[in-house]
């Protein structure tokens, strides 16, 4: 399977890859498509490592108006040999569904104005 010489030559040589769910899908999509980023995890014997990549207004010499790109990054998350497999599907889907709010509580929170 060429999926597999794939993760074979990445074991190998130790490369890192990313992958991410688009942000503007329904949740829905989210959560399936971080369920498969799950099982490339498991087969590629590599963590999940949660990543928020966002924009900020900020002033530039505090006089210039600009979209500032931030990154947080979470712990890294290792994920069990087992959720590969078809019977763990569900709990494949609930720990995509926590990674995904993993990954949004890394980002700011909006200002509600109640304090």
């Amino acid at each position: 399977v060429p999926i597999d010489k794939v993760f074979h030559y990445l074991n190998e040589v130790g490369d890192l890859v990313a992958m991410t769910p688009e942000s503007k899908l329904t949740p829905e999509i989210q959560v399936k498509a971080m369920a498969g980023i799950i099982k490339f995890a498991v087969a590629g014997k590599a963590p999940i490592i949660p990543i928020a990549i966002y924009t900020e207004n900020a002033k530039i010499l505090g006089m210039f108006k600009s979209q500032g790109l931030r990154v947080k990054i979470g712990a890294p998350l290792k994920v069990e040999n087992r959720l590969s497999r078809p019977k763990y599907r569900d709990e494949r889907y609930e720990l995509a569904e926590d990674i995904i709010r993993i990954i949004d509580s890394l980002k700011p929170q909006p200002d509600n104005g109640l304090e």
